[in-house]
């Protein structure tokens, strides 16, 4: 039997004695569950359980071995450039529906030769801020691809025989004008002839936006 204090025997616990054993031995046994978590985790993870709860409610995340716990970055979205299929579109570069050759390929022969050959014409008229010498109106329309077969002073007005073709792949064709540039009403009295007539005002609002821009 169990004897009491001073009978050689083994002493029994106090009440408070075995509480303190009950607990110290449930602090080891959460140590020892503690150690072997991390073991199966192959030594540095998280635990799978803390004291008072699941780790997930102590706001601790914890990764599976070798995962890089840094979020991956997104991959930029692929551009298309050729049109096959890619995230986004290539972008379209809006163009002119006519564009000038800059190419002087008329000669005065063949200009006077189209000039009789294409009927009548179109009559035009717009205004001029003002009346430069010929040279001059021939340098500002030979900018925009516009160039002149023949000009000239006179007292009344300045007058140019133009001509334009339109550039390879672009709409149109070749455009032909006589313009009387009028010193006195500040305006311009065109007649155009052309061998694409769908595309005569094309031309024309080029045209009358040159003459817009002159200056004396």
């Amino acid at each position: 039997g169990v004897s009491s204090a001073g009978g050689g025997g083994v002493a029994q616990r106090t009440p408070e004695e075995e509480a303190a054993f009950v607990e110290q031995a449930e602090m080891d046994a959460a140590i020892a569950a503690s150690l072997a978590d991390q073991e199966a985790l192959g030594g540095g993870g998280m635990p799978a359980t803390v004291a008072g709860g699941e780790v997930a409610a102590a706001g601790v995340v914890s990764f599976m071995p070798g995962m890089d716990p840094t979020p991956a970055t997104p991959a930029a979205p692929m551009v298309d450039l050729l049109g096959f299929g890619g995230d986004e579109p290539a972008p379209i570069v809006a163009q002119s529906p006519l564009e000038l050759s800059p190419t002087q390929a008329i000669t005065q022969e063949s200009f006077q030769s189209m000039w009789e050959s294409w009927g009548e014409g179109e009559k035009r008229t717009c205004g001029v801020p003002g009346v430069p010498p010929a040279e001059v109106l021939d340098a500002h329309l030979s900018s925009a691809s516009i160039f002149t077969i023949a000009s000239g002073d006179l007292p009344d007005m300045t007058k140019l025989f133009i001509f334009a073709q339109a550039a390879p792949g672009s709409v149109g064709g070749t455009f032909l004008a006589e313009c009387n540039v009028m010193r006195n009403s500040l305006t311009v009295d065109v007649t155009l002839k052309t061998d694409s007539p769908a595309n005569l005002m094309l031309f024309w609002l080029k045209l009358e936006a040159k003459f817009a821009e002159v200056r004396a």
